[in-house]
């Protein structure tokens, strides 16, 4: 439905209604009338005939400046109805006024100055060509018509403004509900779901587009992220901060409203080809940091309102909070799989790991030798430090597609993808001796075992501790099943 149906309709009905009362009222006075009964008949049957036409006509599919046809010809009837006896010469006047009243509630501001010359013209002609009483008073014309002007005028403007906050107030409570239900989204930790329904809250405001600039602080530049509407046809590639709407929001650190991108100094230039206007940049936090911008546009320039811009501030507030409830969702899952000590993946990561073992996979198990001694020599400090250090020399050592793992306590565990037993035993005695080459507060001991199909992870993983146990009955600092590890060593070199 256009948005002009309901006030054409409105209007129409609402001067069809005056005519028809009119109407009636005429017929009501044709009684006493005596010898202007017939003229009051003619002009009564014409009000009612022209109030059937009125309501039958489609008004629906006119805009609202058709309804205006009806004015002129109610002006004309005024004085014929004054001529006729059916309005009082008193009430005169008072029926002009009420045309204005019309005028008022269902025509823009201004109009009333519009009709002002027929309306003088209808007004004053009767009185001078029917001489009526009493006659034609130019004070009384003046005045008429400068009531009739303030009454149209001030009921057109007052319209005007609680048309104005109607709107200001659904677009607020569009907004808050679209806060409210993106809020929510928040407990389901989707950082993309919230950002895509903050930038669908944006476009039900009544924006032509929208997309948050999100920053990358390591290149210093941005991308239009999570676009909609006129945002999608942006090239997509990645900008400096300092260019366009985000340089700004950066630099005053506030809301920043450029009323005509097309002019703007700081715009882009393969932005502004997408016919933006209007743009609003609200900056996105995180963390009391800029993350992002949230830009808002409109390919027409329009005003904004304070109440507009806070809309948008708690849109952008909602993304900033998206973007830390992801931070911290993926640093918490990060410490649920990483050891705090050694920075390597802990047990629980290692269980997953185990998952993707396949056949022809080998597990070593690693345990550094005498490690209780370590502590009672050089305090759990630097027990501490010997378990950084080697897991540190565990990362730089082994092969890229290699996987290791803190097991528990002083023992790790190493995943060999695609790797028998003899490469194994040439790769742990590698490791043996460079870590051995460091001059270290302790040796480590191994135990290997090949994964095979029909056999399960953990049965492998336990062939490798028995190897492991192996290794340690044979004096440490060895691998089980127990070989010479000087000898695979050189033969590997």
């Amino acid at each position: 439905m256009r948005w002009w149906t309901r006030t054409s309709t409105d209007a129409s009905r609402q001067a069809a209604g005056l005519y028809c009362i009119c109407g009636l009222a005429g017929l009501v006075a044709m009684i006493p009338a005596g010898a202007d009964g017939p003229r009051l008949a003619a002009v009564s049957l014409t009000m009612l005939v022209s109030a059937a036409i009125i309501a039958a006509l489609p008004w629906s599919t006119w805009q609202p400046s058709a309804s205006l046809a009806i004015v002129y010809p109610s002006l004309a009837l005024i004085g014929v109805s004054s001529d006729v006896g059916l309005i009082p010469p008193r009430a005169y006047g008072l029926f002009f006024v009420l045309a204005f009243a019309w005028i008022g509630l269902h025509q823009p501001k201004g109009t009333a100055f519009k009709i002002l010359p027929c309306a003088i013209v209808a007004y004053a002609v009767p009185l001078l060509v029917t001489h009526a009483t009493p006659a034609l008073d130019l004070r009384a014309l003046g005045l008429a018509m400068a009531t009739c002007l303030l009454v149209a005028e001030t009921i057109a403007r007052a319209r005007d403004d609680v048309a104005v906050a109607a709107q200001r107030t659904a677009r607020v409570a569009q907004g808050f509900r679209t806060v409210a239900r993106t809020s929510a989204l928040l407990r389901q930790l989707d950082r993309d779901g919230v950002l895509d329904a903050v930038s669908d809250g944006v476009m039900e405001l009544g924006y032509d587009g929208v997309n948050l600039a999100i920053i990358d602080p390591i290149t210093d530049t941005f991308e239009a992220a999570h676009a909609r509407g006129i945002a999608t046809t942006f090239p997509g590639r990645r900008y400096p901060v300092a260019d366009g709407l985000t340089g700004l929001v950066r630099d005053r650190g506030d809301v920043v409203v450029v009323d005509d991108y097309q002019t703007a100094r700081h715009s882009i230039e393969a932005i502004r080809r997408s016919g933006v206007r209007l743009a609003i940049g609200v900056p996105v936090l995180q963390n009391g940091t800029l993350a992002g911008v949230l830009v808002a546009s409109s390919l027409r320039v329009q005003k904004i309102g304070l109440d507009d811009v806070e809309v948008l501030r708690v849109l952008a507030d909602v993304a900033g909070a998206a973007l830390e409830t992801a931070e911290e969702t993926q640093a918490h899952a990060h410490a649920a799989h990483t050891d705090e000590l050694t920075g390597l993946p802990n047990r629980r990561e290692a269980t997953q790991m185990f998952g993707h073992v396949r056949a022809g996979d080998s597990l070593a198990l690693l345990d550094l030798d005498h490690f209780g001694r370590v502590n009672e020599t050089h305090g759990h400090a630097g027990g501490d430090e010997v378990l950084r250090g080697f897991g540190a020399h565990l990362l730089t050592t082994l092969r890229d597609n290699d996987r290791v793992a803190r097991y528990g306590g002083e023992e790790f565990v190493v995943v060999l993808p695609n790797c028998n037993l003899p490469a194994a035993t040439r790769i742990i005695a590698r490791l043996m001796q460079s870590w051995r080459a460091t001059a270290p507060v302790t040796t480590f001991s191994a135990g290997l075992a090949c994964h095979q199909d029909g056999r399960t992870v953990e049965q492998t993983l336990a062939e490798a501790d028995a190897a492991l146990y192996d290794a340690k009955r044979a004096g440490r600092d060895t691998i089980g099943p127990v070989v010479d590890t000087r000898i695979t060593s050189s033969s590997a070199s």
